[in-house]
């Protein structure tokens, strides 16, 4: 073909000039990820180094130092921003956020952009040694930009560009909170102000927003102001309160460090390195971490027992705690007593050190006696969960029935100190009730105990309103034999120590006579267990009605302390591991159990996390009464993507559902990495088969079957479909037996494959 002039030539050739650096241009879209090699070319050519006036209270930075190699971990001051390499290190997927705990270990995440799997990481500050903690598991498993600790509750929480979800430190188990709907984003930061509120820092569209921790909700604030790209850092400055921003700007190539209006979005440039200091992101301040160490509740009770004046009906409330912001390997010396909500004072109560042993009594408490203190070591993070337990006074001040009383934990120094150095409260609270016979009285309680032949001596018994075990535990009770003869305290209640005190197995405790569900479940945690951290489930049984066994009635009861509300009967199933396998679309549930009774069956339910409806898939026949190790399994088939959660609900050989164990996290199902059809199954068949086929994009799927002269005889699949996993059934009844071909299109994607009809 010819042009017929040299103008329009020349105007073709700068045409398809700005075509072409278009495509260029469009090919660097926004990533959270590392500064692509033929840009870093590029940035090593400027000479800019700008510093900037900054008038806030001075503070360091820890920071990841992702370019250039080696990639080190360093730290700078604010204002000064000189830069000191602590280690060097390389990780194998890109280095992606990084977060002080509160209880000062640095936290770092990794994207999963070459193993496919993001991992969570402990540094050393000191060193710059990288621990590996996990692979990341449960709901969210690739992919993760941000990490943040909310001060005002311990949780971490982690972000990919789309989703908010939490994380367990010391797993790596992770939980999907919900959607961040910024449509078109890229959200690569989350960071958490003094106050618990959330922001999030969009690398797609250049925008704050701020972000409802508890749905993901995501909410613009405003732009930045200049283009966000590539990997970046963020934190929050809790002392000075100021939002810290470390990037690159996508047209000059310039990292800075810039502050961010939380009320506009607007950044403020502070600080620029020089292009040898091109990227950072794992990245926070070490203002950010806590010096006074706090409490967590973890099992806590809603009600325990009390009297005005002399109390000689006392019974024992235990609960756990998790505490945090502790000298990493201390040995800490405590005591633990109850007091009123914002006193300042220790308290008051009979103290119980729930030890290896069993329980050891004291009537007081003191730091520099021996006999009137417990001792616990925090682990390498600074942590340390426990059981702690009170017995009520005869204080007035405290004990009185409608009183809101705290959990007061009294520790020393770590370091064999006798004074009180901190006093952690806990923010929930328990209630004083008293032993009475008045129906529905929301100020009196009742006496409800049991004997469980298979329980364990020493772990603790947890009661709740619902079947599930949410929310908190009504009471608590000790399974005896505790280690120490109740007996002997005039002080503790007659009932208790004629029937329960000393008698292996048997358990009791209060609860409110204002009880209009009952108690529907029983939880058996332990005390301790070799490796095992303490509180972990045990075993557990429900009523739904609140009736057990017909005989004691737990709804709105009225029997004060008298023996009536007695629950003789063990829990029917020890399950010790439940588990799932992810292979392609297919999930293998495995569990095993130490001992049954009259276990008839487990039915597997699923849902869609995120949803409400359970759906049962399956059942597996269990082993009656058995004291052996059983093992079982399950396999569930053809799962579309997504996630999904799973739960064994037990029925005894009465038909009665006495158990249901849920399995911890979210199943994954991803999508697939390429285009595939399967050889139908069963083949040949009679007269239906089933095919099924995978898509690594979405697309307009058709699946057509002919006969071999090529006429078409059927259409199976004609529609729009998501990428991820299908199966779907053929019916060859209207047809003669004989050899077909099934041939699917999906956008280029054509394949076909035979199948034999014999009728």
């Amino acid at each position: 073909m010819k042009f017929k002039n040299q103008h329009f030539l020349s105007f073709v050739t700068l045409f398809v000039f700005i075509l072409g650096f278009s495509f260029v241009k469009a090919q660097e879209m926004p990533s959270a990820g590392p500064i692509p090699s033929h840009l870093i070319s590029n940035q090593l050519s400027q000479k800019n180094v700008i510093n900037s006036f900054f008038d806030g209270t001075g503070t360091t930075a820890f920071a990841f130092q992702t370019y250039p190699t080696p990639t080190n971990f360093v730290t700078f001051p604010i204002p000064g921003y000189t830069t000191t390499v602590v280690g060097s290190h390389t990780f194998t997927d890109f280095a992606s956020a990084g977060a002080f705990a509160p209880n000062g270990t640095f936290f770092l995440t990794t994207v999963g952009d070459v193993s496919g799997t993001s991992q969570l990481y402990t540094v050393d500050t000191t060193t710059g040694v990288p621990t590996l903690v996990a692979n990341m598991t449960g709901s969210i498993t690739a992919g993760v930009n941000g990490l943040a600790f909310d001060p005002t509750s311990g949780i971490a929480y982690i972000c990919t560009e789309d989703t908010l979800g939490t994380i367990n430190t010391a797993t790596g188990v992770t939980t999907t909170i919900g959607p961040l709907n910024n449509t078109g984003g890229l959200m690569v930061k989350i960071v958490i102000d003094d106050d618990g509120h959330m922001y999030g820092i969009d690398l797609g569209t250049d925008n704050l927003y701020s972000i409802n921790k508890s749905t993901g909700q995501a909410t613009v604030i405003g732009p930045l102001g200049f283009n966000l790209n590539f990997g970046c850092g963020a934190t929050f400055d809790r002392v000075n309160g100021v939002l810290y921003l470390l990037g690159l700007d996508g047209g000059s190539m310039i990292n800075a460090l810039r502050t961010i209006d939380t009320a506009t979005g607007t950044a403020t440039t502070v600080h620029t390195w020089s292009p040898t200091l091109s990227q950072f992101a794992p990245f926070d301040l070490y203002s950010n971490i806590s010096t006074e160490p706090s409490m967590t509740e973890i099992h806590f009770p809603q009600y325990m027992q009390g009297l005005n004046g002399s109390n000689n009906g006392r019974i024992p409330m235990a609960y756990f705690v998790e505490l945090n912001g502790l000298t990493p390997g201390a040995t800490y010396r405590y005591f633990n007593l109850l007091d009123t909500v914002g006193s300042p004072a220790n308290g008051a109560g009979i103290i119980m050190f729930a030890e290896p042993s069993g329980y050891r009594y004291s009537s007081t408490g003191n730091l520099s006696n021996p006999d009137n203190y417990g001792e616990f070591t925090a682990d390498g993070s600074g942590s340390y969960s426990g059981w702690f337990v009170s017995i009520p006074s005869g204080n007035p001040a405290r004990f009185t029935p409608g009183k809101e009383l705290t959990a007061v934990i009294c520790l020393n120094d770590g370091a064999g100190g006798t004074s009180i150095e901190h006093r952690l409260r806990s923010t929930q609270t328990v209630k004083v009730v008293n032993w009475g016979t008045t129906p529905s009285d929301p100020l009196q309680g009742s006496l409800f105990w049991g004997q469980s032949t298979n329980g364990t001596d020493k772990n603790v018994i947890m009661l709740y309103d619902n079947v599930d075990g949410t929310g908190r535990p009504i009471s608590s009770a000790l399974i005896e034999n505790i280690g120490f003869d109740l007996t002997t305290v005039s002080s503790i209640l007659p009932e208790y120590r004629t029937n329960i005190a000393t008698q292996s197995g048997r358990w009791g405790t209060i609860i409110p006579n204002n009880l209009p569900n009952g108690i529907r479940r029983l939880e058996e945690r332990e005390l301790v267990s070799g490796t095992d951290a303490p509180g972990d489930l045990v075993q557990f049984i429900t009523e739904p009605s609140g009736n057990w066994n017909g005989v004691a009635n737990t709804v709105n009861p009225s029997n004060g302390s008298a023996i009536t509300l007695v629950y003789n009967g063990p829990l029917p199933v020890d399950l010790i591991s439940f588990n799932a396998m992810v292979d392609r679309n297919n999930v293998t549930l495995n569990w095993e159990t130490a001992w049954e009774e009259n276990n008839d069956r487990f039915e597997i339910q699923r849902k869609v996390t995120g949803t409400e409806a359970w759906v049962t898939v399956g059942s597996v026949k269990g082993s009656g009464t058995t004291y052996e190790h059983r093992s079982y399994s399950y396999f569930d088939k053809n799962l579309v993507s997504g996630a999904y959660e799973y739960r064994l609900v037990q029925y005894d050989v009465n038909g009665n559902n006495t158990a249901d164990f849920g399995l911890t996290g979210s199943v994954m199902i991803g999508t697939p990495e390429n285009f595939k059809i399967a050889q139908n199954y069963p083949n040949p068949f009679n007269p239906v088969t089933k095919i099924d086929f995978q898509l690594p994009i979405d697309a307009m799927v058709t699946l057509k079957v002919f006969d071999l002269t090529g006429r078409e005889v059927a259409q199976v699949v004609n529609e729009f479909k998501t990428a991820g996993y299908y199966s779907v059934q053929f019916d060859g009844s209207s047809l003669a037996s004989g050899m077909y071909i099934y041939q699917i299109s999906a956008g280029e994607f054509i394949q076909m494959k035979k199948m034999l009809l014999v009728k």
